[in-house]
């Protein structure tokens, strides 16, 4: 990361670099019969270690094109936006046992035994204070404050099928509490009832208790930015390995290569 100097306002934080696209992989057809892919598919997500995401395309799989295209690009510019900004968080390991563990990303730090610091939730609970929560919520509420600005520019509106339309609040930040309550029950494809059921799951456990976790602590002040990467609001840096590393140079082959699977909370 760099820091900026701009007249009258101090030092202004934020991403310098994206994620490249060579470490982007997009699934976009499968040959498993009732694929469906987006945001929240099970093995989608940002793999710290080897420094890559792995997204799918949104909406059913077993053809190449997807079925609702302005829906999966703004599905797919959500998912970018927010592993970049996973990419460029700090983050820090040490070797245990002769293999990396990361002991910080961002303000969550975790033992050399994998137990974080932060505590976690209680279920049910509105608010958060697990810092793990805080820096995936932060990473989101960027993407989808991006994503919501594209889809206002280019005049992308909300589709009229019920998993659409609930995917087109999804990306743009814009879900109420009368859509994350209710039950999307999909006869014709169980593998997108699940997939709505995940998308509920993460607004309620991540993006609703980091709101109220903003509100709480930063009360009517402004927490969403412009559709730039350069914009301090999710305060991101770059980090190095623990023995002076720079993050990527260290890995063995078998680490940069493998994908393991992805976790409900990448942070």
């Amino acid at each position: 990361m760099s820091a900026s100097k701009t007249p009258n306002d101090g030092t202004r934080y934020g991403l310098t670099v994206m994620l490249p696209l060579d470490r982007v992989l997009v699934g976009c057809e499968s040959s498993r019969a009732g694929a469906s892919g987006g945001f929240h598919h099970p093995d989608q997500g940002y793999r710290h270690l080897q420094m890559a995401a792995v997204i799918t395309m949104f909406g059913p799989m077993e053809h190449p094109n997807p079925e609702c295209p302005a829906l999966a690009l703004l599905d797919l510019l959500r998912a970018y936006a927010h592993d970049c900004l996973h990419y460029g968080s700090r983050r820090r390991y040490v070797e245990v046992a002769g293999a990396p563990v990361r002991t910080q990303y961002g303000i969550n730090y975790r033992r050399t035994g994998g137990q974080c610091y932060s505590a976690a939730d209680k279920r049910g609970s509105r608010h958060t204070r697990n810092l793990g929560v805080v820096m995936e919520g932060a990473c989101d509420r960027e993407a989808r404050a991006i994503t919501r600005q594209t889809a206002e520019r280019f005049g992308v509106t909300e589709p009229s099928d019920v998993l659409g339309a609930l995917a087109f609040r999804d990306v743009t930040g814009t879900l109420t509490e009368e859509d994350t309550g209710r039950v999307v029950d999909l006869l014709e494809s169980t593998e997108q009832t699940r997939y709505a059921a995940a998308l509920n799951g993460y607004e309620r456990g991540v993006n609703r208790r980091y709101a109220v976790f903003l509100e709480e602590y930063a009360p009517g002040k402004k927490t969403t930015s412009t559709p730039s990467f350069s914009r301090p609001s999710s305060a991101v840096i770059w980090g190095r390995w623990e023995r002076g590393w720079t993050i990527g140079t260290a890995l063995e082959p078998s680490w940069a290569c493998s994908v393991p699977p992805a976790t409900s909370n990448p942070s």
